[in-house]
């Protein structure tokens, strides 16, 4: 395994999609200055092919056939280094990306809106959705990193690194990928687990309206299965390839169609099946897994036992009547 440090820009929608206000970067000058995005704006979206997901990389590794883990990080400044995200067990893929015309739509789509507000240029500037279309096709030859969606870990914010994880050859000019150790990489992977640990415990902190009379202990068992970052991310890649957007499983909610931007691939996992009627070593599976809306998820657990899916859309059917 080769570990490897990458440097990406800044994107407020975490790599995700394209986001506004770059164009004239005075941070990630270069291409993301001239055009107002780069390639790699989508190497944590969900954007699943033939079972993988693919990443931009710049450069072409002297042994292509090697596997590879990434550390993503960008510049701020002051001088300080972000972890942005990670790739686990990537190949390298010579050909490139075999995105479907569906997904290279989309993503003009989203170029189209940088352009509605100015904040698109270079060869993009004037051009329509087809015409971005072909040209991210022509491009997709660009997007070699192959990985597996379990093995993608984007992070909801940016953790600084500290120096001393920092290769010695790296400076605020650094583009090029260069070497980690295997140590170094883990020590990486142990400061996002620490933001997605933290994350967790905000987000239940004022849950008390979900309550669980099996205890305090089944309660934090039961949370920490329905933020399991790694299997929901594979949950809703699998979900989008079988159905193509995100939606809620119960009442057919859909964030994006209803908040634009901020809504984008977002949505809540419930693991349908409780707790209590776990064995002690079980472990979650993608299929245990329902993608809701967060007002169905809360009724979802409202009663005791918990409602299930087929339960709480019948309830809906009969108000609406």
């Amino acid at each position: 395994m080769r570990y490897l440090l990458q440097r990406i820009v800044h994107n407020d929608l975490r790599s995700q999609q394209p986001s506004k206000g770059r164009r004239g970067s005075l941070i990630d000058k270069g291409y993301v200055e001239e055009t107002g995005f780069a390639h790699e704006d989508w190497n944590f979206a969900d954007g699943v092919t033939n079972g993988f997901i693919y990443g931009y990389s710049y450069f072409r590794p002297k042994d292509i056939h090697d596997r590879f883990s990434i550390a993503f990080a960008t510049y701020d400044k002051g001088g300080q280094w972000s972890l942005a995200g990670y790739y686990e067990d990537a190949s390298f893929v010579e050909s490139g990306a075999p995105f479907s015309a569906g997904l290279l739509r989309k993503r003009a789509e989203q170029l189209k809106s940088l352009q509605s507000s100015g904040d698109l240029g270079g060869d993009y500037e004037n051009e329509s959705v087809s015409q971005i279309s072909a040209r991210l096709h022509d491009e997709a030859q660009s997007y070699r990193w192959k990985v597996h969606p379990s093995d993608v870990h984007y992070l909801s914010g940016a953790v600084p690194i500290r120096s001393s994880l920092l290769p010695k050859n790296v400076s605020r000019y650094f583009s090029r990928p260069t070497d980690l150790s295997g140590v170094t990489f883990s020590a990486l992977k142990k400061l996002a687990r620490g933001l997605q640990d933290r994350v967790t415990q905000d987000n239940y902190k004022d849950g008390g309206e979900v309550e669980f009379p099996e205890g305090k202990r089944l309660q934090q068992l039961h949370i920490k299965r329905e933020r399991n970052a790694k299997l929901i991310r594979l949950a809703k890649a699998r979900f989008k390839e079988k159905h193509g957007h995100l939606f809620c499983e119960v009442c057919r909610f859909d964030f994006d169609l209803t908040y634009g931007q901020p809504g984008v691939d977002f949505i809540e996992a419930h693991h349908t099946i409780a707790v209590s009627l776990l064995s002690r070593d079980a472990k979650t599976k993608v299929s245990d897994l329902a993608m809701v809306c967060s007002n169905c998820h809360r009724m979802l657990h409202r009663t005791r036992p918990w409602r299930s899916i087929p339960q709480l859309q019948s309830l809906i059917a009969r108000r609406a009547n």
